[in-house]
């Protein structure tokens, strides 16, 4: 979190400075972790000029800290934040004081024409976090809240990407779990060859009439039938010829499955040779060793479960929560219990065999080969493709 205020990108901003200065206000618990990190920056042009704290009882301890990475040159100490603003020498502050004066903090040191990085969470309240919002923008102020998560860097960068494309930038949703709805089949019946060869065209294999299931998902089913007339699914320039493979194939479908329950039975009973099916479920047949393959063709079905943080969430709630399902343990747990790989990237977190050899997993971290639904794309189509799905799978 602390890379939005490195030298260079300061340089962008305040011109040609030889040097930012920076106070830190709130010298206890998260402002000693930003005088280690902000001081560790003074090789590259950043210097903490002032330390700040109500208490002075931390003023000495906290100016040797910082000069030790400063080569002996201590910091001014003050006790009212006010003076920090009021010094023009000081380009940026970072405020970890007790929650209740984030805000405040905030939108006088933009009234001070101060850069801020403010600890989580931002304000009391949605009131008070607009009005920090009006003030970076009429002083035209860099403000960052510390809404970081201590494992966030450990996530799957190309996981995180998609988000924060539909937030412009900024980040609301942090996934926990990777998976593929790609194609299962029941290798006593259908070699491994023949299904890489056939790939998504497998599903249509004559062979197989009546032995194929399919979910009852609109967006599943026209997504493999695009993958079988050789389109890309986030942008189908052919919607007749989706259609009319969607109907071919209803005549070969012996049962639509609605649950993972009911995709598993069907398959470890032999009722279906083949169908799309969850590479979680499929680990868990694997698991009980049945002989399921499992299939994940070019530009396969690819998805994340990820949690939502909502408007009006308690951030310090959502915080501990979301520390705890990236902690590498946890999640590890969570990926050998659902059979589904952590999106914790695993060229910085190293992963169990158990881990490693569930379907859908990537040990390169990168997913280039992972295909995720453009979400602005097929909500846009949702109402119109649904009602025909639905008029297809009855068979009409």
């Amino acid at each position: 979190g602390l890379t939005a205020f490195s030298a260079k990108s300061y340089g962008r901003i305040l011109g040609a400075n030889d040097r930012i200065n920076m106070g830190v206000i709130g010298l206890r618990g998260r402002g000693k972790g930003l005088m280690n990190g902000f001081s560790a920056m003074y090789g590259d042009g950043v210097f903490i000029k002032t330390v700040c704290d109500v208490d002075s009882e931390y003023h000495e301890s906290s100016r040797e800290l910082v000069a030790e990475k400063q080569d002996g040159n201590k910091p001014d100490a003050v006790q009212d934040l006010r003076k920090v603003f009021e010094d023009p020498e000081i380009d940026a502050v970072a405020i970890a004081t007790p929650n209740h004066w984030h805000a405040l903090g905030t939108v006088w040191a933009c009234q001070a024409g101060k850069h801020v990085y403010v600890e989580k969470p931002s304000s009391h309240n949605i009131w008070e976090g607009r009005k920090m919002v009006e003030a970076a923008r009429k002083y035209n102020s860099l403000v960052q809240v510390g809404f970081q998560n201590r494992s966030i860097s450990n996530v799957m960068q190309a996981m995180i990407k998609p988000y924060r494309a539909i937030s412009k930038g900024t980040l609301s949703a942090v996934p926990y779990d990777l998976g593929q709805t790609g194609i299962a089949y029941n290798t006593k019946y259908i070699s491994k060859a023949k299904a890489e060869k056939l790939g998504a065209a497998l599903l249509w294999d004559k062979d197989l009439n009546k032995k194929l299931g399919s979910w009852g998902d609109w967006r599943t089913n026209i997504w493999y039938a695009a993958l079988k007339t050789g389109q890309n699914p986030n942008n189908i320039k052919d919607m007749k010829a989706v259609w009319n493979a969607l109907k071919v194939q209803q005549k070969m479908i012996k049962k639509y499955w609605g649950s993972g329950a009911e995709l598993m039975s069907l398959l470890a009973n032999e009722e279906i040779y083949a169908t799309v099916a969850w590479s979680g479920r499929v680990a868990a047949l694997q698991a009980q060793g049945h002989p399921i393959g499992f299939l994940a063709p070019k530009n396969c079905y690819s998805w994340q479960e990820c949690i939502f943080v909502l408007k009006g969430t308690d951030l310090d709630v959502a915080q501990k929560l979301l520390d705890f399902m990236l902690d590498p343990k946890c999640s590890i747990a969570v990926a050998e219990g659902q059979k589904y790989p952590s999106s914790l990237d695993p060229t910085k977190v190293p992963m169990p065999a158990s881990v490693q050899k569930l379907p859908a997993f990537d040990p390169t971290g990168k997913l280039t080969k992972y295909l995720f639904a453009d979400p602005t794309y097929w909500n846009s189509h949702q109402i119109e493709w649904a009602e025909k799905w639905d008029r297809i799978k009855a068979g009409a």
